[in-house]
């Protein structure tokens, strides 16, 4: 079950945490990539089951994969000093 989690978090991008590390609290995440390609970290926000909606997963990884598009880039000009 693990594998094909995985599978499916590599295929959409981003993961979703449904009250698995802790009761009455989601996740969605996404990776930061690094220049080689690489799954370097991730980014991710937390929230109350109350306020987890589906129907906004999408928006909310569109602002994660922006936030980890921007902490890539700095890594990697900070690399290069």
């Amino acid at each position: 079950r693990l594998r094909d989690e995985l599978a499916l978090v590599r295929q959409r991008g981003y993961a979703i945490d449904d009250e698995e590390l802790a009761s009455g609290l989601c996740c969605v995440s996404v990776p930061i990539v690094q220049t080689s390609r690489r799954v370097g970290a991730a980014i991710s926000v937390a929230m109350p089951k109350t306020r987890f909606k589906v129907r906004q997963v999408l928006r909310w990884v569109g602002q994660l994969d922006e936030a980890a598009g921007r902490i890539s880039r700095a890594l990697s000009l900070s690399n290069g000093r």
